[in-house]
């Protein structure tokens, strides 16, 4: 009985863990670049000498779907959209990191940053500085950027070898532990932004379904209490 106990116990952190990414997806349905994360289970066997197997289960992995949101436009020059594979490069207190959140505005020197107040990069890992007064500015689909019919700078845009190294780190933006390689053919689209990938209807299905799975699972669990409470009065009342 202890095995069922400790069976059903694995599965339901198992759910809470799947419950929790689940809620951080719906959480960030109108979250510009958020990437929706997806939850794999292992199964763990384990054999006792002369017994039958045990199976146990494991969520093993947590890693974020690469499938692109939809483009949304907002008119806004400094707004920014990737078409296709790429990061925006923007310098932190941690260090440089990614996102493919692109709205962007200026501050008080005129920088690009993102809408946390991190410095957007060039294609040389430098800061994007625009003129000041400038009356108009336009962005080609290879990132560069026109202030009042002048070449002021490139956005940089960066991927990696290995998508798999790429890990969030909060406020849609991630790490990686390999070197960013700067993409030379990327694309980008002035006055939109890419929102999140995030199905509202996939993921409340999932809700449901762990909802489900848990109450299956918490009454096989309160079964065999019942069946242990049950046989520890009968051995009560015959010793």
């Amino acid at each position: 009985m202890e095995n069922t106990l400790y069976v059903g116990l694995t599965h339901q952190i198992g759910l809470r863990r799947w419950l929790d990414v689940t809620a951080n997806n719906i959480a960030n349905i109108n979250t510009d670049g958020f990437r929706g994360d997806r939850i794999a289970f292992n199964e763990l066997l384990e054999k006792p000498e002369k017994t039958r197997a045990i199976s146990f289960s494991e969520a093993v992995n947590i890693t974020p779907n690469p499938t692109e949101g939809p483009l949304q436009q907002t008119g806004n020059p400094l707004d920014f959209a990737i078409q296709g594979n790429g990061y925006f490069a923007v310098d932190t207190p941690a260090g440089v990191q990614y996102t493919r959140a692109g709205r962007f505005t200026l501050n008080l020197n005129n920088d690009l940053i993102t809408n946390h107040g991190y410095q957007v990069l060039d294609d040389n890992n430098q800061a994007l500085t625009l003129p000041a007064n400038y009356e108009r500015i336009d962005v080609t689909a290879e990132g560069l950027i026109v202030a009042d019919g002048v070449a002021v700078g490139r956005i940089g845009v960066f991927d990696f070898d290995n998508p798999a190294s790429l890990s969030k780190n909060g406020d849609t933006l991630f790490i990686s532990r390999d070197p960013a390689i700067r993409r030379q053919n990327a694309l980008l689209k002035q006055g939109y932004v890419e929102g999140s990938n995030v199905q509202a209807i996939t993921e409340l299905v999932k809700m449901m379904q762990v909802e489900r799975d848990n109450a299956r699972i918490k009454s096989l669990i309160d079964r065999e209490n019942q069946l242990s409470t049950e046989a520890i009065n009968v051995f009560t009342r015959i010793s």
